[in-house]
């Protein structure tokens, strides 16, 4: 600046206003250390109020900028925000049903990342499921006594002959009653009789995928009759490829 300032003759020139503004930013000086420029033989010295103004503007202006970048920020997300909710709005997501391999049906919503599935129930809890033909169908009347779970030697190794030989990944086994009883009972009668099963497959190590007890709910004949009743008595094995 200096030399600039040698060049020019008129002290109201841009480089003397400039060599001006320098003495005045110099607030980080102690007072006494005045900041001093020679342009014709004269010093220049910021004036106590040239130093007021620097302590007063300065402060000012680092908060409006502090102030317009919040704001930048403020906008920028608003419209990050703006245009996610646009996407949503246009984009349609329709809930589908996958059928897993026992039959039973579950609501799928796939959203990428945020992608579920929920199993689809009745308004009792008992879940929804397709017909699947069975591997092997149990008569219960044949595999245990009456209002019991206890399956016999003879049986047990018959079962387990076929859960050795059937080839399946794993298995499923539903167990069911006739409509005698409370609902409650036959449920609790459904699954015990359903996971003696359960226990000569593992026994073999197979593995049983699902166990479950349906109770009277799955009627496959009319509870009217006694010939009805002794076909809904039964333990179905479902076989997974």
């Amino acid at each position: 600046l200096e030399s600039e300032i040698n060049a020019v003759g008129n002290p109201k020139c841009p480089q003397t206003l400039v060599l001006h503004n320098v003495a005045r930013i110099a607030k980080g000086l102690p007072r006494k250390a005045w900041v001093e420029a020679e342009w014709l033989g004269k010093p220049v010295r910021p004036s106590d109020d040239h130093w007021q103004r620097t302590k007063t503007v300065f402060p000012q202006i680092l908060k409006v900028a502090k102030a317009g970048a919040v704001l930048m920020l403020a906008l920028l997300l608003s419209a990050t925000v703006a245009a996610a909710a646009t996407k949503a709005k246009s984009e349609r997501y329709v809930p589908g049903i996958w059928v897993d391999p026992d039959g039973c049906e579950h609501w799928v919503m796939d959203d990428g990342w945020e992608g579920y599935m929920t199993p689809n129930v009745t308004p009792d809890g008992i879940p929804v499921c397709r017909r699947v033909k069975a591997c092997l169908v149990e008569s219960s009347d044949q595999l245990f006594a009456v209002d019991k779970h206890y399956i016999n030697p003879s049986n047990r190794k018959r079962l387990a002959d076929f859960f050795s030989n059937a080839g399946a990944t794993s298995y499923s086994i539903y167990g069911h009653t006739d409509s005698d009883a409370s609902d409650a009972h036959n449920m609790d009668l459904s699954m015990r009789r359903a996971d003696a099963v359960a226990e000569i497959a593992k026994s073999v190590g197979v593995r049983v995928s699902k166990v479950r007890g349906f109770g009277e709910r799955e009627p496959i004949a009319t509870n009217a009759t006694s010939y009805g009743k002794s076909r809904n008595r039964r333990v179905e094995i479902i076989c997974i490829k």
